[in-house]
C-alpha cells in the first residue's frame, strides 16, 4: 500500500498502466511515463511543450483536483482525446503533475489503435486546440505554444496526405508566433526528431539519397522536399517565413542530422561536397551545423562523443 502524501500545490497525479488483452488478461506491458522522464526525452524544461508533442499520461491512472478540472472545463465531448486535452488544458492553467513511482496502478483493455484511428482524431486535437486557445486561455494563449499547436498539426497533417493544408498551418505557425522567424534553434528542436518520416504517399521510396545535391544545400533541401522527406519539406515551406540566416541554419542541421543517422555508404563524397561549400561560401564556416556536417560525413562525430562520454565517466 502506497503512503498518502497530501500536497496542495499539485494540479494531478498520475502512475503506470497495465494493458491488458482482450480477456481483460494483463500482458506485463505498461503503459505511461513520468513528465520528469519525457522532459529529458525532449530536451526541455516545459512540462506542456512535451505533452504536446507526446501523449505520456495515461488517462486511467489520473486523478485531477475538483476545483482545477472544473476551472478548464472538464472533458471536452468535441473531439477523441478528450484526455490528452485535457491534460494539456489542466498544464495549461499551471497543474502541477505529480507521477507516482512503483508499479501499474490499473489495467486497461485495448481500444482501438492505429495510423487510420490515430492520425484523424490527433488532427482533431490540434486543431480545436488551435481554434480554441484563446477561450481555453493560460498559457495556451502564449505566442510560442500557440506556434507549437500548429507545428504539430501541420505534421499530423502530412501524414494525412493534405499537405497543401499542412504547408499553410505551418506557415500560420510563424504568425503565431513571429520571433520564430529568427529562431532556427527552436524550430529544429521541434524538427529534428521528426524529419525522417515522410509526407502521406511517399513511402520508402522517399529515402532518396537527397544529399547527392551538395554542395549546394538550398539545392539538397528542395531535392529532398520535393521526393517528400518531411523534414526537407518543412525547411523548404518555412523558408519565406524565416530570416536568411536562420533559413540557412535550419538547412545545415537537417543536413547534419541526416548525414548523422543515414547509411555510411554516401559520406566520403558528401564531406567532399561539404568542403565545396566551405570554399564556395566560406561564411558557412562558422556555422555549427556545418560543422557538424563536415565531422559526422568525416566519422568523427561518433568518436567525439564516445570521447566526451569516457570524460564524463
Amino acid at each position: 500500500m502506497r503512503p498518502f502524501i497530501a500536497d496542495a500545490t499539485l494540479g494531478f497525479s498520475y502512475g503506470l498502466i497495465e494493458m491488458l488483452d482482450s480477456e481483460g488478461r494483463p500482458t506485463g506491458v505498461n503503459g505511461g511515463v513520468s513528465n520528469e522522464a519525457m522532459r529529458r526525452f525532449d530536451r526541455t524544461d516545459d512540462d506542456l511543450q512535451s505533452l504536446l508533442l507526446h501523449n505520456s499520461i495515461p488517462g486511467p491512472g489520473v486523478l485531477v483536483r475538483k476545483d482545477l478540472f472544473e476551472q478548464v472545463g472538464g472533458y471536452s465531448e468535441e473531439v477523441y482525446y478528450s484526455d490528452w486535452e485535457l491534460w494539456i488544458k489542466l498544464l495549461a492553467h499551471g497543474g502541477v503533475p505529480a507521477f507516482v513511482d512503483g508499479g501499474p496502478l490499473v489495467g486497461c483493455r485495448p481500444g482501438a489503435y492505429g495510423d487510420e484511428h490515430d492520425l484523424p482524431r490527433r488532427v482533431e486535437l490540434f486543431r480545436s486546440l488551435d481554434e480554441n486557445a484563446v477561450a481555453i486561455g493560460g498559457r495556451l494563449r502564449e505566442p510560442r505554444i500557440r506556434a507549437l499547436v500548429r507545428l504539430q498539426l501541420a505534421l499530423q497533417q502530412t501524414q494525412m496526405g493534405s499537405e497543401e493544408e499542412a504547408g499553410q498551418t505551418l506557415v500560420a505557425a510563424f504568425g503565431a508566433d513571429p520571433s520564430l522567424s529568427s529562431d532556427p534553434d527552436y524550430v529544429f528542436w521541434w524538427l529534428g526528431p521528426l524529419q525522417r518520416r515522410y509526407l502521406s504517399g511517399a513511402g520508402n521510396e522517399a529515402e532518396v539519397d537527397w544529399l547527392r545535391n551538395l554542395p549546394n544545400v538550398g539545392r539538397a533541401i528542395a531535392a529532398g522536399a520535393e521526393a517528400g522527406h518531411f523534414g526537407c519539406w518543412a525547411v523548404q515551406t518555412a523558408t519565406p517565413q524565416l530570416s536568411p540566416r536562420a533559413a540557412e541554419t535550419l538547412r545545415w542541421a537537417v543536413t547534419a542530422n541526416e548525414i548523422e543517422i543515414a547509411p555510411m555508404r554516401a559520406r566520403p563524397r558528401v564531406l567532399v561536397a561539404c568542403l565545396v561549400a566551405a570554399a564556395k561560401q566560406p561564411h558557412v564556416i562558422r556555422e555549427r551545423w556545418f560543422v557538424k556536417s563536415v565531422l559526422c560525413a568525416a566519422g568523427l562525430w561518433s568518436l567525439l562523443g564516445r570521447a566526451r562520454r569516457l570524460r564524463a565517466a
